[in-house]
């Protein structure tokens, strides 16, 4: 009994300086903790506002979780938006997302596509080649028409605008 107590005493301890998530800063961020809490931490970071640490926690989410694809996905969220726009390390952990997992759930699809649609400028060659594929992807998934339908009609000209009309017959372009 006295192992036990002495080990929850322990884990008090360890935990005592960051009890709860609105104590966390960018500088102060625990290091080795699981992936979930970074998940969570970034995600309410992000939510009031706090780039710096929704940056930082999702740089140790994917340390914690390398072979997740939505980790690095928030990463390269996280950096773009702490950025104005996607940088080398945005983009490099799209490309990872990309490596890890190819082809995800029809929801991490879309973030894809919106993603690339969004940063369409700034997003180089071999992403968009990524993303077309994704799109390509959508196109045997029933459930996606109506999305895949709204970018037909509304993502700029080009690749993405292509993939996502090839995918949806008879829809009108704008």
């Amino acid at each position: 009994m006295i192992g036990c107590l002495s080990l929850y005493c322990g884990y008090v301890l360890l935990s005592l300086p960051h009890r709860s998530f609105e104590d966390v800063t960018a500088s102060t961020l625990p290091q080795h903790r699981g992936s979930a809490y970074y998940r969570a931490l970034g995600m309410r970071a992000a939510a009031r506002g706090d780039l710096a640490l929704a940056h930082r926690a999702a740089q140790l989410e994917t340390k914690a979780a390398p072979n997740a694809p939505a980790a690095w996905h928030r990463l390269a969220h996280a950096a773009a938006a702490q950025n104005g726009a996607p940088d080398r390390e945005a983009l490099g952990a799209l490309l990872q997302a990309y490596a890890v997992a190819p082809y995800v759930t029809p929801s991490e699809m879309e973030w894809r596509v919106a993603f690339a649609a969004t940063y369409w400028n700034a997003v180089p060659d071999s992403l968009l080649r990524l993303t077309v594929s994704q799109i390509d992807a959508m196109g045997t998934i029933e459930q996606s028409w109506e999305v895949r339908q709204h970018w037909c009609r509304t993502l700029p000209d080009g690749a993405l605008a292509d993939a996502a009309c090839a995918t949806t017959p008879n829809i009108q372009r704008r």
